[in-house]
């Protein structure tokens, strides 16, 4: 009887081993699907930055011109005010 009880018991204790380690398993496959999801996020967010980065610089670069203009055509307004005959 003793016998019988301790086999039954070591066989559930088997059971629960393996359904532990099946678990385990799905969970790591898992876990790997979503670190895959997880860096391919980060190299678009990564192609993002870098075109917000170039977006920005170029903005600057076209700010910088059309000041550099406006100034320009001040200078020369100002530079026909003042060559005028009065």
């Amino acid at each position: 009887m003793l016998a019988v009880q301790t086999s039954e018991s070591a066989n559930e204790i088997n059971r629960q081993v393996k359904e532990i380690q099946e678990a385990t398993q799905r969970s790591t496959r898992e876990m790997d699907a979503i670190t895959g999801v997880v860096q391919e996020a980060n190299t678009r967010v990564e192609g993002i930055s870098r075109a917000v980065e170039e977006q920005s610089a170029d903005t600057n670069e076209v700010a910088k011109n059309i000041n550099a203009g406006t100034l320009l055509t001040l200078a020369r307004e100002m530079t026909k005010i003042v060559d005028s005959p009065a």
